[in-house]
Order: structure tokens, then sequence, then C-alpha cells
């Protein structure tokens, strides 16, 4: 069996590794398969340790955690929740779905060729190397020459960048939580209520399904006067605008690691309320030293997308392996 792409004979798969599964397609085909992990090398660590996690009795057989606690990997990574592990998304069956996929998929992904992340070694070079086959190819971004390459969930609503280019600089608060993030109603209306109490214009996706409610119910005292709603944004170009200060998120790993952002903390029934996150909003914008580790962060990425750095070499590298298929 043979496929061709115009007059040229496909000789290679290159997919997204959270699809491993095409390395069956790959060999039925008689060709070579990489893969490329878009999230970071930790969490590639995480979910290729289950094994490893459920004999140390973390989590049981469905990926469920036995309690919570802190998970140490090694020394030379920060450690992770049990209430955060990637497959947390949803109800108790999702979550097992999730996990189960999660396991079939690392099984796949042993046998690949390449494996590569995006990522870069001055980032996580902890993480990395715990796992040398999984080479670092980051950062990467989409380039402005692609256009709309169509692979988004929903609809990307760009009337908020006209919105971000009347805002003032570094002024406006961003909320997006992904495409799994299932709110319930109380967490919900907090979350509002402590966009409103920071009083700082904010940009905040909701997108469809995002609440446990079909509709979803703002708060009575909600009016979002100082902010703009919006299902699904474009995001790359909404993070690099200069009018965004600060990015609300659901990436723990992010503060924990590389120090560049604050963690909320929940109440007793497990809430961030609404001071929470005014605290955390004051806290975070009038603390110099997590800017600065951000611009440098950023400098480290931008070395590493110049020639002669490890990660364009890794890219070099696979490029004449893919020439030789």
């Amino acid at each position: 069996m043979t496929l061709e792409l115009g007059d040229q004979p496909i000789t290679c798969i290159v997919s997204d590794a959270v699809m491993a599964w095409s390395r069956e397609v790959a060999n039925k085909l008689g060709i070579r398969v990489a893969v490329v992990w878009p999230a970071s090398a930790a969490s590639y660590s995480l979910a290729a340790n289950i094994p490893n996690l459920i004999r140390d009795g973390y989590i049981d057989d469905d990926g469920f955690s036995i309690k919570k606690q802190r998970i140490q990997l090694s020394s030379s990574i920060p450690s992770f929740g049990t209430e955060n592990l990637p497959w947390k998304v949803g109800d108790s069956n999702a979550e097992k779905a999730i996990f189960k996929y999660t396991i079939r998929n690392f099984e796949h992904l042993q046998s690949t060729e390449w494996q590569m992340c995006n990522s870069f070694y001055e980032l996580e070079a902890g993480a990395l190397s715990l796992f040398p086959k999984l080479l670092p190819i980051g950062p990467l971004l989409a380039s402005n020459d692609t256009g709309n390459l169509g692979a988004q969930f929903w609809q990307e609503d760009y009337s908020c960048l006209t919105w971000l280019d009347q805002q003032p600089s570094r002024s406006v608060i961003y909320a997006a939580f992904g495409s799994f993030t299932i709110f319930d109603q109380i967490q919900f209306q907090e979350l509002a209520r402590g966009l409103q109490l920071t009083n700082k214009p904010f940009l905040w996706v909701v997108r469809p399904g995002s609440n446990q409610e079909s509709n979803h119910a703002y708060p009575k005292e909600f009016h979002g006067s100082h902010g703009k709603i919006v299902g699904w944004v474009p995001q790359q170009n909404v993070l690099s605008h200069p009018s965004i200060a600060c990015f609300f998120h659901n990436a723990n790993y992010i503060c924990d690691t590389w120090k560049v952002g604050l963690g909320f903390d929940k109440d007793e029934n497990g809430i961030i309320r609404k001071e929470e996150f005014n605290k955390k909003v004051e806290l975070l914008l009038g603390d110099k030293s997590i800017r600065e580790k951000a611009l440098e962060l950023k400098q480290i990425a931008r070395n590493n997308i110049g020639d002669g750095s490890q990660d364009s070499t890794n890219f070099s590298n696979f490029i004449k392996w893919l020439e030789e298929a």
C-alpha cells in the first residue's frame, strides 16, 4: 500500500504525540513516524511515569489519586500535586477515559524513532534529563505567513485584538483556562466577581461548555463594563499584545518552576474566592522580580531560535532524517 501527495510518495508521518497510534498506520504503510509533544517536558515525564505512580501508591489503576500529596519524580524538577494530574479533566468518567488513553498512547510512543517537544534545555533541563530520547526543538510558534490554519476547536474572535489596541500598555488581565477546564457555578461566579473587584480591564475567554450549567449565569452584581468576554481568541496574538499585564490560567507548574507567576489558594471548600483573585493580581503586578524573570526567560527563548543553539541543531538533524526517509 502506498500513499502519494502529488507526484511524491509519502515516506513519513509526523504527528502530535497524543496521537501516537499513528505508528500503527505508519507500520502498515511501511514508512517512518515521528512525534511532537506540544506541551512541556515536565508533563511528558509525569505521563511517562504512570506505571511508577501506580506502583508507589500515588494513583490507582484508573488514574485516581489515592490521597492529596506531592509527587517528586526527580530532585532536578519541582514536585507535582496529585490534584493537578494532566488527566484530571471533567467528571470521573472522563478522567478515567483520558487516563487509559494516555497509557495506551505512551506504549506507542516508546517505539517511535523521533520524539520531540516544544521546549528547550535551559527551561527544563531536569525533566529532559530523565528522557534523553525526548529532544527539545522549541520554542515553536506559528509563523506570521501561515495564515489561519483552521486548527482551532472554536472560531477565534479577532475583535478582541481591536479592543486590546484601545487599552493602555500592561493594563489588561487576560483570563483563559484552556480547552478542557469546566467550572462549577460557584467558581465561575467567584471568578467573575474577582475580575470585577480588580477594577482593571480584562479579557475573559468563556468558551462553550466551560461551565457545568447549560448557560453561563453571571452574578447579578457583575456588569463587566471594563472588560471584554469572548468565546475563543487567537492566543498567540493576545499573549504578545503590549496591553496584556498578566494571565489567569490553570498551569500551576509555571508558577512553581519558572517563578514567573503566583498560585491561587483555595478555601476550605476548594473554591478560589474573589478576594484571592484581587490579592494575587495586586501582588503580581507589584513584584518587579517576576517581570524581570519573565524577560530573562524571553531572551533565553529567543536565543534558542537562532542558528547554533542545541534546539536548532536537533531540528536540523530531524530535517536531515526526513530527507533520508
